[in-house]
């Protein structure tokens, strides 16, 4: 990145995360940066009266693959869906946001990753899935209708894996109750003149607050890229605030604080350095004597030559193509 290119990013990175993306750190902080696109192949099923559609990783296991389907639901089942959707309807606080069916918790888990031993992969997907499940503010469910939920899922994917989703379903559940009455307490203590290491010390709450809920190991996987993201926030923003340092020496800075973002985040293979021959390369177009609609045209090329389609789209945030 040239140094205007550079200043300008710094100086956005500075004005967003101080005053939005913050509070979303650390109020809203399992909404990551754009996750790697694997290769989908779209998935139609027809289960009882229901047509399912879904994007599935190509070449991966996941609980799509592996789940179970009853050949005609049981009364039971259906019973249980019955009463689901009639105690939501009860509650007048509450609205009925997850059919509690196996397609619509199917629909949910289907994308989440199995290993070569068929347990859970705990990564962002999985987290994406959870919050799919899970994360409406006005779903409320009793002990009862949670133990449902996890029956529903067991049912559906038979073995460890189905145990190890079930579990991690009740604890997310606990956990964003948990979050909630975090988000108010902080919320009535917000003051707009706290510093970066205030709102760091937040986070570092929060990380503590999964951690009860979710156990050490889990938190870190599931929430490992969102981490990495709120970290390179911070890093960025207390970067712009270091008045010890030049221009140039946060350039420098920040080159490293990118490079390291990107082994924790970006799936793609070699990414530094291959990110660090299209910046040389990148260089030398801003370099020659062009219109910047030309660089942009010689950019826009260089970009694709560099990387495929889908890699591009997962760097969006990066703003390769930026002058």
């Amino acid at each position: 990145m040239n140094s205007v290119m550079q200043k300008n990013y710094l100086y956005a990175v500075f004005i967003l995360a101080g005053l939005v993306v913050i509070t979303l750190i650390i109020f809203l902080s399992s909404a990551p940066m754009p996750v790697n696109p694997s290769p989908i192949s779209n998935r139609v099923l027809t289960h009882a009266t229901e047509t399912i559609e879904v994007d599935e990783p190509a070449n991966t296991n996941t609980i799509a693959t592996a789940w179970q389907w009853e050949a005609e639901p049981s009364n039971d089942n259906n019973q249980q869906a019955e009463t689901f959707n009639n105690d939501q309807h009860s509650q007048p606080d509450t609205a009925p946001s997850l059919p509690f069916t196996q397609a619509s918790v199917y629909k949910a888990l289907h994308a989440v990753k199995l290993d070569e031993n068929g347990d859970i992969i705990i990564d962002h997907d999985a987290l994406t899935a959870l919050n799919a499940t899970l994360a409406n503010s006005d779903l409320k469910l009793d002990d009862e209708t949670l133990e449902k939920l996890q029956d529903l899922i067991k049912q559906g994917l038979p073995g460890n894996a189905g145990e190890q989703a079930a579990k991690i379903i009740g604890d997310y559940y606990q956990f964003l109750g948990a979050k909630n009455e975090f988000n108010s307490l902080y919320e009535t203590r917000n003051n707009p003149d706290q510093n970066i290491e205030i709102h760091e010390a937040q986070y570092n709450e929060l990380l503590a607050l999964r951690e009860l809920y979710l156990g050490t190991e889990v938190a870190d996987q599931l929430f490992a890229t969102s981490n990495a993201n709120s970290q390179y926030m911070f890093d960025s923003v207390k970067l712009e605030a270091n008045t010890s340092l030049s221009e140039e020496e946060k350039k420098q800075q920040q080159t490293l604080n990118i490079e390291r973002h990107a082994e924790q985040t970006i799936n793609v293979n070699n990414w530094n350095e291959r990110y660090r021959s299209f910046s040389a390369d990148k260089q030398n177009i801003l370099n020659a004597s062009l219109s910047d609609d030309e660089k942009r045209d010689q950019v826009t090329s260089l970009m694709h030559q560099h990387f495929s389609y889908e890699e591009l789209e997962y760097v969006s945030h990066l703003r390769l193509d930026s002058l």
